[in-house]
């Protein structure tokens, strides 16, 4: 629904596609209409269903975590009539994986996220749509069509009466043609692997990194140009895009990183030796002394 429950009221996703040149023909702008009109149905069928999922497993605590960028608002005045559901933003999507029962959605990547951490993932496709439609997601979730099949799905899920391993073993070679290291080490190690094979030569650096002005200024010419039809915008444009930009990422700060790198150590047995510092706004260096 990110596409059509959008952040910013007024906002035409087929004009800023024009704009930042992603739709250069008909042909292109007949597919993103698609794309919108079926992410709008979707929106509507999503909503119904929230209603009567609610109603369904009335005992149950329902969690909806919104995308990042798209309006929470509606979702929250949907919640505040049902007793049993919260829209909660909050935290690693991970650490909510882990604490549910069973998880809902469509054509989403915590689909994938829910399979690696071993939850049981539904995806409910009540419409479909193969030129948009990811994948990977879909394939690694049970796939229901109707909110009847999904609601008897659900209860089977929660009373213990779906073999999920024997599900998870059968559908990991799909996963692994996707994915290089699903029983494997690392991503993080492979990387580095790599990255120490590069012959690179030692240079001092000087913390914190100093602005570019010219660069901030030119960005922010583009970012006007691309999203402003007139000066009495302006300060419209500002608001929308900090609360916009706030909802995706509030931040980050030196002494949540120490965290991060601390649970690591924890986590792990690794990387004591190793300190990180703040060298811009929201930009860390992890480093070892």
């Amino acid at each position: 629904s990110v596409n059509f429950n959008t952040q910013k009221d007024d906002f035409d996703l087929i004009k800023n596609m024009h704009i930042r040149g992603k739709i250069k023909n008909q042909e292109q702008e007949i597919l993103w209409n698609r794309y919108i009109d079926f992410h709008k149905n979707l929106y509507a069928y999503f909503q119904n269903m929230l209603e009567n999922l609610s109603k369904r497993f009335n005992e149950h605590k329902i969690i909806l975590r919104p995308h990042p960028s798209e309006n929470h608002a509606p979702w929250i005045e949907i919640a505040k009539r049902l007793n049993n559901v919260e829209v909660i933003f909050e935290g690693n999507v991970s650490e909510w994986l882990l604490a549910a029962d069973v998880m809902i959605h469509n054509n989403c990547t915590t689909g994938v996220e829910s399979f690696l951490l071993g939850k049981p993932a539904i995806s409910y496709q009540p419409i479909y749509d193969s030129l948009i439609e990811h994948e990977l997601p879909s394939e690694l979730s049970y796939k229901v069509n109707t909110e009847q099949e999904l609601f008897n799905l659900v209860e089977r899920v929660i009373n213990n009466e779906v073999e999920h391993k024997h599900y998870i073993q059968k559908r990991e070679l799909f996963a692994k043609e996707y994915i290089a290291n699903v029983d494997e080490k690392l991503a993080s190690e492979n990387i580095l692997e790599y990255l120490n094979e590069i012959d690179l030569k030692d240079s001092s650096a000087h913390f914190p990194v100093k602005e570019n002005i010219t660069i901030k200024i030119t960005n922010l010419l583009k970012d006007i140009k691309m999203t402003l039809k007139s000066p009495s915008r302006v300060a419209k444009y500002f608001v929308k895009h900090d609360a916009y930009d706030f909802q995706k990422f509030p931040g980050l700060s030196i002494a949540e990183m120490r965290d991060v790198l601390t649970s690591f150590v924890k986590a792990t047995g690794r990387f004591s030796d190793l300190e990180v510092i703040q060298i811009y706004k929201n930009t860390f260096c992890i480093y070892k002394p």
